[in-house]
């Protein structure tokens, strides 16, 4: 597990009324995305409505509230996934404080819940 790549490098990138960001998963094994969680996503310190970010791997993109329905699609520990978030305003070339936090909750471990938080500075482009 390589904690400080939670956050891609360099994956902050503008898009229409928003911004992508690429996420790697926080453990050691591949995990369903039911058992993931998107908890907060903030951009200088100002949170992200979570019900307007989408989440996309392996070519499908969805709504980060319909993640716990996906039993049968697996998020592989070399995958980046990325988000998608509407918040206008933001300004390519510029820095911006990124936090993102996640939670896991693998199936083959009963009752834990990973939760990771991890801040990143990085250049809108």
């Amino acid at each position: 597990m390589m904690l400080d790549k939670v956050i891609e490098p360099d994956s902050l990138r503008a898009a229409r009324d928003g911004f992508t960001l690429g996420l790697r998963l926080p453990w050691y094994r591949a995990i369903p995305l039911s058992n993931v969680e998107l908890d907060e996503v903030l951009i200088d310190g100002a949170p992200v409505a979570l019900d307007g970010i989408d989440f996309e791997l392996d070519g499908t993109r969805l709504p980060v509230s319909e993640l716990p329905s996906k039993t049968d699609q697996f998020w592989w520990v070399p995958d980046t996934a990325t988000i998608a978030a509407q918040l206008p305003g933001l300004e390519r070339g510029r820095d911006y404080d990124v936090q993102v936090t996640l939670s896991i909750y693998p199936p083959y471990i009963r009752g834990l819940r990973r939760a990771v938080r991890w801040t990143r500075k990085m250049e809108l482009k």
